[in-house]
């Protein structure tokens, strides 16, 4: 396993400040997730949902799985999504060829002070540096104009851009958008599931939002002398914690990495840490602290808002999990 490297992309599909979400699956095979005394988050079929043929009770029914995910779990995983494998392969190549640069080269568009958006390797999570790197952009108002127009700088900065690999931007945009199209799908749904309607979210997920994708790369973590950053074998490569926006759509490669709470929290002690095992073609969706507090105050409807960590890569030897994933909230 010296060879392997593990990468991750996440979207943040966001109410005002950007949304997160991850999401776990149930041995590859789709279920009813109504069973809330199921074992790991449930596999949903979204062919119903987006197939405008389909009848409205095969529609119904699927809604019904995600309001019932959304209670119990916070998380599910989502097969027949909509999005093509062209676009999901052509994006993760380009990830992958942008990561195996150099350093020096990646921080030519690194994170500042001023804006949040582009590479960055000294994220923290419960004050702990994160094993991992990352690469962020996100909503653009006025895509006709150059990135750094001031028109498209928005509350977490602007994009900025990497020249290699030459294929980045559109193939990063093309999938953005993509996963942008599919959030809006599971908002209304969620709506919906609330007994509310499912445009019920539009006014807060459009215009200027602040959703943004994410690309993780967590390096292999080598048990003896431990990493750069001076981890030990004990280490994640990011800490529990929960997300803070509403909604996040995850990419897992096929090392699962990912563990998720059955209970509210560690330290209310009323659940166990369950792995995820990435589920083929799947996205994983899990709620953030937005959607929560939206489904109380508005609908006076609970929704589970869940734990989650990720191993380091090596901590297989430790753990029963290991590196994750691709995000898009």
């Amino acid at each position: 396993m010296g060879s392997f490297w593990k990468y991750s992309c996440i979207i943040l599909f966001s109410i005002v400040i950007g949304a997160a979400s991850l999401a776990s699956s149930e041995g590859g095979q789709v279920c009813d997730n109504s069973d809330n005394k199921m074992t790991t988050p449930p596999v949903i079929d979204l062919s119903s949902l987006l197939d405008s043929s389909a009848t409205s009770e095969a529609r119904a029914a699927v809604v019904q799985r995600i309001g019932d995910a959304c209670r119990r779990w916070g998380f599910f995983q989502v097969v027949n999504h909509g999005i093509a494998q062209d676009s999901i392969d052509s994006f993760s190549k380009a990830m992958q060829d942008f990561f195996h640069l150099d350093t020096p080269t990646k921080k030519l568009v690194g994170r500042t002070a001023d804006n949040s958006r582009g590479f960055a390797d000294d994220e923290l999570t419960k004050q702990r540096v994160d094993l991992k790197e990352l690469f962020d952009v996100g909503h653009v108002p006025r895509p006709d104009l150059a990135p750094d127009d001031p028109l498209n700088h928005v509350l977490d900065g602007y994009n900025q851009w990497p020249t290699n690999p030459p294929i980045f931007e559109s193939a990063v945009m093309d999938y953005y958008h993509n996963c942008a199209n599919l959030s809006a799908s599971l908002m209304a749904a969620i709506a919906e599931s609330l007994g509310i309607p499912g445009s019920f979210f539009d006014s807060s997920l459009g215009g200027n939002h602040t959703s943004y994708l994410r690309l993780n790369w967590y390096p292999i973590f080598e048990a003896n002398g431990g990493t750069s950053k001076g981890a030990d074998a004990t280490a994640l490569g990011v800490s529990r914690h929960t997300d803070a926006g509403a909604l996040t759509v995850l990419l897992q490669d096929s090392v699962s990495a990912l563990e998720v709470y059955s209970g509210t929290k560690e330290d209310a002690g009323d659940g166990k840490w369950v792995p995820v095992e990435p589920v083929p073609g799947a996205f994983t969706i899990n709620l953030g602290d937005m959607i929560q507090v939206m489904a109380v105050v508005f609908c006076f409807l609970l929704l589970i808002l869940t734990e989650y960590f990720v191993h380091d890569l090596k901590m297989r030897y430790t753990y029963s999990v290991y590196p994750l994933d691709i995000l898009l909230n």
